[in-house]
């Protein structure tokens, strides 16, 4: 199955509860997590991949977030977890998903730092994964990852086919740990940028289909598939096509379409 790697975000940054007009978009590193030594400093990832070289009519069969951890502390490997984005953020802080436009308070965030599972962020997508314990690379991977990329792909117009994700840590604002860790960004600076690898299908339109299928849509074959035969029937005469269990003619027709 095809893979599409995106090799860096379109727009990466980081937001800060304790500079909350901030978006931290040129950083070399994207914090997250807690930092229970000073009041208030929690901080949020955003990520922004574009979608685009994937075709629109896909099913997303696996997802993978790849980061390179730079820094953790002692609590940061605990629970974590990677939201779709509601909104259609432009440089967001943790006060505004849109810090260019300069009509505030109609892009602020419902809850600072999209914290609003209505309005802000997705729930039922969000991806667990458990933070990190080492210096390094570190994969996020699951169903949850492959459906934020599917929405962004099929459903989400307002995204402009770009997959809007936020990384934090669960629990990331009750000052009861030091969760904080770092990440490279994209920008200058930063050593390996995140990335974000997309295996998919094609799903078929009927110019995809064999030809023999489309003729039979059409109204010019005739397709029976009766004792494990499967035969086209025209006016020109008939021809078996495939001979074997139903479930085998699953395979063999998704290997010819």
């Amino acid at each position: 199955m095809p893979t599409e790697t995106v090799t860096s975000p379109d727009y990466d940054g980081y937001m800060s509860k304790v500079l909350p007009d901030a978006a931290n978009e040129s950083n070399a590193t994207l914090k997250i997590g807690e930092n229970v030594d000073k009041t208030d400093e929690t901080f949020r990832a955003y990520l922004e991949f574009d979608l685009d070289a994937i075709p629109a009519v896909v099913k997303v069969v696996k997802a993978t977030l790849t980061v390179n951890v730079t820094a953790y502390s002692a609590a940061s490997n605990t629970n974590c977890g990677l939201y779709r984005i509601k909104r259609a953020p432009n440089k967001p802080t943790w006060n505004e998903y849109d810090s260019v436009s300069s009509n505030p308070p109609a892009y602020d965030w419902t809850t600072g730092g999209a914290g609003d599972s209505t309005n802000d962020h997705d729930a039922t997508t969000k991806q667990s994964f458990t933070g990190p314990s080492a210096t390094g690379s570190l994969s996020v991977s699951g169903d949850d990852l492959a459906d934020q990329v599917q929405h962004a792909i099929t459903n989400d117009v307002a995204s402009a086919r770009r997959v809007r994700m936020m990384v934090w840590h669960d629990n990331d604002d009750d000052d009861t740990g030091d969760t904080e860790w770092t990440i490279d960004s994209s920008d200058a600076g930063g050593g390996d940028p995140p990335e974000l690898a997309v295996v998919y299908r094609r799903r078929m339109g009927l110019v995809d289909l064999p030809w023999w299928f489309r003729w039979s849509v059409a109204g010019f074959a005739w397709l029976h598939y009766r004792k494990r035969v499967l035969v086209v029937s025209s006016g020109a005469g008939s021809k078996v096509l495939f001979h074997g269990s139903l479930r085998k003619f699953k395979k063999w027709f998704s290997l010819r379409s």
